[in-house]
């Protein structure tokens, strides 16, 4: 089949060892919170589905996923790594428009446009969302 390769990119999440196929991505905005994106990645026995604050997606390459220690939203990124038990009202954590997702649009077979509150709009490559989700690329 045209564009299929017979060995797709992969990522693993922490101890996990069940490879994910990355062109499997979708990803979508997560409306509970708003500050965020959910992305669900699938393999042949299953599936998963991650998180991924505007932080975390803003302070990497959009083609690799690499970090980028020069982004202005570095600091952005440890500061939401807290404990999870702990919650803030909404008032309380109001975001920047630049870490805030308005709306995505899938691109083609391995991309997604991110449209961002500050008017920013940056297409991810699907391997730059698995590996800002926390996946460990194979």
């Amino acid at each position: 089949q045209y564009g299929r390769s017979d060995n797709p990119e992969v990522v693993t999440f922490g101890t996990d060892s069940q490879p994910y196929d990355v062109p499997t991505i979708q990803l979508s905005l997560d409306n509970p919170t708003g500050a965020g994106l959910m992305v669900r990645l699938f393999s042949d026995s299953g599936a998963t589905q991650e998180r991924i604050m505007g932080a975390a997606l803003r302070s990497r390459d959009p083609k690799t996923g690499d970090k980028l220690e020069s982004s202005p939203f570095k600091d952005e990124v440890e500061s939401s790594n807290k404990d999870p038990m702990v919650t803030e009202s909404r008032a309380a954590a109001k975001k920047s428009p630049s870490l805030t997702p308005k709306k995505v649009d899938k691109k083609g077979r391995y991309g997604y446009a991110v449209h961002w509150d500050d008017g920013a709009i940056i297409i991810y490559s699907v391997l730059s969302i698995a590996r800002a989700a926390g996946g460990i690329q194979k």
